[in-house]
């Protein structure tokens, strides 16, 4: 056990429990195999909700929900509340309160992971000793952002529960104590704007993906920044120069092209949005799509200084270059890209293999070759597929699958991803490509912003089991108004078509 912190008031019993999970249980030991019985935690039954509600009215248990998974920091006291002198050297969010009944006066703390009243609660939780009675409960939260912003230290516990003898049916608390924080709003039009520029604030939500510049609409008028219009947003306090395109929506900004910038190393793209942690306030919501270097742990959800500038750039003008893609031998049998419980969910729609709580490599691919072979393909060779043009690397190791006339079938395999597809070329040369392919998607969708032509490749990316995916290209090639090329009756002619086919995708 730690050395017990600074705590605001003498008297106080520390509890540090390990956590992994958002949500804090406090109860009687005397409750414990009624609270058990009465199914008020029984999770995903339609009761659930009535029966807790029925148990935390009596003050037999009260659960309040955590900023985050961090180690559970609590201080308890019995006592009379805080006072404004006790609470002044931290910053609170506003009390919650209570019902809390103790007829033994042992009083049970647990999280999740200890939590005896769920059924996979297995690390020791705390238990102290009180005085009998029935408590009017208060909680008290650290205001983590007023401390970052006020550069503030703090070293005590993350919550402090007061329990004050006398709790009342009016105290009581019908479901989890929700955590809600103070959400600074001061920075709402807290901008200046002149002559292509502003002096702004930015929040960074995570570490490599989202920020948000506190410019409204107004602000991005007076910037005069527009649909496809490039800015470069400066945070001085984390170090970062970020690029964004601005669009209407997220969508419609990403697939815009890239500035013709030298250098471009952190991009992305934003739009104007409601932002939910401040009650709908406008922002520019920005996501960070390259560089992605990381923002400090110590700089996150803190408003910082920023500048933003208007880019006098048009977009990079990007020519077909040639395609120096290859072909190398390989034997997909001896690449395991994925870990086997990874397998085991990305092919649980498409093989039926959800049950499953892993699928080693060797199987799965078993199980790819007769799927495959239910619509007539047949294996026809593994390669490692390698191409590097314009700035972009691409790699896949895949089998192909041939036999029938009209269409062939892959699967293609990286880091962390495992994709099939049904092809088949089309008479004006376009290709309607159908099945698992998260990753292929996202690629295209990233070459596709840097002004490159993807129009001849319709993919329709399905998680469905195979017979559905099978039988949805079907119609797709069925419906379609350009009749099919036979492409891929064997492994010369299957490799050939999968290179036509990736020129398309990948122009």
């Amino acid at each position: 056990m730690p050395a017990t912190p600074r705590l605001p008031r003498p008297g106080g019993r520390y509890v540090e429990l390990f956590n992994s999970g958002l949500e804090v249980w406090l109860y009687d030991e005397s409750h414990r195999e009624a609270l058990r019985r009465s199914g008020a935690l029984a999770f995903g039954r339609k009761t659930q909700e009535s029966k807790y509600r029925t148990q935390a009215r009596k003050g037999r248990i009260v659960a309040y929900s955590l900023r985050q998974d961090d180690a559970l920091s609590l201080a308890v006291y019995v006592g009379d509340p805080l006072t404004d002198q006790e609470l002044s050297e931290s910053r609170w969010l506003e009390p919650q309160v209570a019902l809390l009944d103790l007829p033994s006066g042992q009083l049970c703390v647990e999280t999740n992971d200890s939590c005896r009243l769920l059924p996979d609660g297995d690390e020791p939780g705390g238990r102290l000793d009180v005085p009998p009675g029935r408590y009017r409960l208060t909680l008290y939260r650290v205001d983590h952002e007023t401390l970052a912003r006020e550069g503030l230290p703090w070293s005590a516990p993350q919550e402090i529960v007061v329990l004050t003898p006398g709790g009342r049916p009016a105290d009581a608390a019908e479901a989890l104590l929700p955590f809600r924080p103070r959400r600074d709003r001061t920075w709402v039009e807290k901008y200046a704007v002149a002559a292509g520029r502003a002096d702004a604030l930015a929040w960074f939500f995570d570490a490599r993906d989202t920020f948000a510049v506190n410019l409204d609409a107004r602000a991005v008028e007076a910037l005069g920044l527009k649909h496809g219009g490039y800015f470069r947003t400066r945070v001085p306090a984390v170090g970062l120069e970020l690029t964004s395109v601005f669009g209407p929506s997220w969508r419609e900004a990403r697939a815009l092209p890239l500035p013709d910038l030298d250098g471009l190393v952190e991009y992305g793209f934003a739009t104007l949005s409601p932002l939910a942690d401040w009650d709908g306030a406008v922002g520019l919501f920005a996501r960070r799509e390259r560089g992605q270097a990381a923002v400090p742990a110590a700089a996150l959800r803190v408003w910082h200084p920023a500048t933003v500038e208007l880019l006098a750039v048009g977009p990079r003008r990007v020519e077909p270059g040639p395609n120096d893609a290859r072909f190398e031998p390989l034997a997909l049998a001896d690449v395991e890209h994925c870990d086997a419980g990874f397998l085991a969910f990305v092919l649980g729609d498409a093989l039926g293999t959800s049950d499953l709580d892993e699928l080693p490599w060797p199987e799965a691919l078993a199980r790819l070759d007769a799927a495959f072979a239910s619509v007539g393909l047949q294996p026809a060779g593994d390669a490692a597929w390698r191409a590097r043009y314009h700035d972009a690397e691409l790699a896949y190791d895949l089998r192909l699958y041939a036999g029938a006339k009209e269409t062939f079938g892959v699967v293609l395999t990286r880091e962390a991803s495992l994709e099939l597809l049904l092809i088949s070329a089309l008479a004006d040369g376009s290709w309607l490509a159908t099945g698992l392919a998260d990753t292929l998607e996202r690629i295209r969708a990233e070459l596709q912003g840097r002004g490159l032509d993807v129009a001849g490749f319709r993919l329709q990316n399905c998680d469905q089991p195979f017979a559905a995916l099978a039988a949805a290209h079907a119609a797709r090639l069925a419906s379609s108004a350009t009749r099919p090329n036979v492409v891929a009756t064997d492994a010369d002619s299957a490799r050939e078509a999968l290179g036509r086919f990736f020129a398309a995708v990948f122009p």
